[in-house]
């Protein structure tokens, strides 16, 4: 078998998964009749050994026998040790001399401590003492310490200076040892020798097949809000990698299949029925509970949900990401859709007022869970998130707050005395709306009532109690009112219920 030969396969398509991505190359390669082998040198050396493949795809009788990766480093670096002896003896002695100018101007300064000290005194005792002085040997006196007092400090001057040429000197030469000694290119790379078996000479086209980690996508759209009312909404994807190779012009691919999910079924376990005694009626004890989807809690990256559905979402045209690790943006199709915009207050959970666009999801794939940039007529407005939306499925998304209301939300009891019977607790909301902007607007107020999964307890309206005209509850018990306020307008909304139950059930607080 003679020597491999050396060939270069592109990266045409990369397939991203959760956590890891499919790269192929491809590309026209020589072959030579009987066995032979092709070496593709200086790849990702995170390629995966175990799921690395090659084929021809129009190779006739040419098959692959084998395919082997090997892993080197590259850039060795290569030292003369002559120079680097060199380097290291003038950098000895560039720390000998930072060491002796800090020896100088320790005692240059101590010099001129001492000097500064003595003509302090003697300036001290000459102020007491002057009106007794004869003749004129105190200003001798005083102008030889001067002297004195000025040369130590110009020696201390000097002494620093030369203390930071030594500094800079010693920076210098290990500056040089390490330029010296560095070599920026020095990696890990992998080779690939894919053995071959092909009747006659040719040329085919070649696939290498392989599978890398430090590489993955997550959902992430962009909604922007158009001038004629219309929704524009660009399904797309946040894709990282850092895989020692950067991809140039290739196909991407977005799959939520999870390749290393467990592929067995899992056993069903046995179940047993007994019987017992029928047992005597007993009082029903009822709870609250609030329905709500659970959060991440940051501590991992979330990964994709797909409805159950393995989804396949590609890129158009040929897109490059940098090996670098950091996030980029890709876009994979959208839909313009009309768009119901309203301004919504959702008191309970936050005393503000939002921009809610009503829509529908046009497009032929199902949206996946992801932050949303959100966009006004080509402006950015702020970042959302949307959960997963089905093909025709009607969902909302948040705009942000809007600043021109300020919103009071309060909640209480009030008892009703009864004559007969047991007395009647009404649990009544407030929301107070006030509008401080410019112009009037209409706001949609949202509050909830109880929902009884029992046929032992109904939840009724509190009509005296509440603000006239309000909408019955829909099935999941939301109440929306729709408020009109002019400029400085205030609005109050009132909601109130009251729990109607049978003897045999004991009532927990709502609140």
């Amino acid at each position: 078998m003679s020597e491999p030969v050396a060939v270069t396969l592109p990266i045409t398509r990369v397939t991203l998964f959760e956590d890891r991505g499919e790269v192929r190359r491809s590309g026209p390669v020589p072959l030579q009749a009987g066995r032979g082998e092709l070496r593709l040198a200086g790849l990702s050396p995170l390629l995966d050994d175990a799921r690395l493949t090659a084929r021809f795809a129009d190779g006739g009788d040419a098959a692959v026998e084998a395919v082997q990766i090997t892993r080197r480093w590259i850039g060795e670096a290569t030292v003369d040790g002559a120079r680097l002896a060199a380097l290291e003896a003038e950098r000895q002695a560039a720390q000998e001399a930072v060491a002796q100018a800090e020896r100088k101007v320790t005692r240059a300064a101590e010099r001129a401590e001492a000097a500064t000290r003595t003509l302090a005194r003697f300036t001290a005792q000459l102020g007491r003492a002057v009106w007794a002085a004869a003749g004129d040997d105190w200003r001798a006196g005083l102008a030889g310490l001067e002297a004195r007092a000025d040369a130590a400090d110009a020696a201390l001057q000097g002494a620093r200076a030369a203390h930071r040429r030594a500094q800079q000197a010693l920076a210098d030469q290990m500056a040089g040892i390490a330029a010296l000694d560095r070599d920026p290119e020095r990696r890990l790379v992998a080779d690939v020798v894919v053995r071959y078996r092909a009747a006659a000479a040719g040329q085919a086209t070649l696939h290498v097949d392989g599978v890398t980690p430090c590489a993955l996508w997550r959902p992430s759209h962009e909604a922007e809000r158009l001038p004629d009312g219309r929704l524009r909404w660009t399904t797309g994807a946040t894709v990282w990698q850092r895989t020692g190779e950067p991809w140039t012009d290739v196909a991407l691919v977005l799959s939520t299949d999870r390749p290393s999910a467990r592929a067995e079924l899992a056993p069903l376990a046995r179940d047993r029925l007994s019987l017992q005694s029928k047992a005597q009626k007993k009082k029903v004890m009822l709870s609250h509970r609030d329905e709500a989807i659970a959060q991440d809690d940051g501590a991992a990256v979330p990964g994709v949900y797909d409805g159950g559905e393995a989804r396949v979402l590609r890129v158009d045209g040929p897109v490059s990401i940098p090996s670098d690790g950091r996030p980029h943006r890709v876009a994979a199709g959208g839909f313009t859709a009309a768009a119901r915009f309203a301004l919504r207050c959702r008191p309970e959970l936050a005393p503000l007022v939002f921009l809610v666009a009503e829509l529908r999801n046009e497009g032929p794939e199902p949206l996946l869970a992801g932050p949303v940039r959100l966009l006004a007529d080509g402006a950015y407005v702020g970042e959302g998130e949307v959960a997963y939306v089905g093909p025709g499925e009607r969902f909302e998304q948040s705009f942000g707050s809007d600043d021109r209301f300020t919103v009071t939300y309060e909640r209480h009891r009030h008892r009703e005395k009864k004559l007969i019977g047991s007395d009647r607790t009404h649990f009544v909301q407030a929301v107070t709306l006030r509008a401080v902007g410019a112009a009037r607007a209409s706001v949609e107020v949202e509050l909830r009532e109880p929902v009884s999964e029992l046929e032992a307890l109904q939840i009724k309206r509190s009509p005296e109690l509440c603000t006239e005209g309000l909408p019955p509850a829909d099935a999941d018990g939301r109440v929306r009112a729709t408020v009109d306020l002019a400029p400085g307008d205030t609005h109050e909304t009132l909601l109130a219920f009251w729990m109607d139950a049978g003897s045999e059930v004991i009532l927990a607080d709502p609140w």
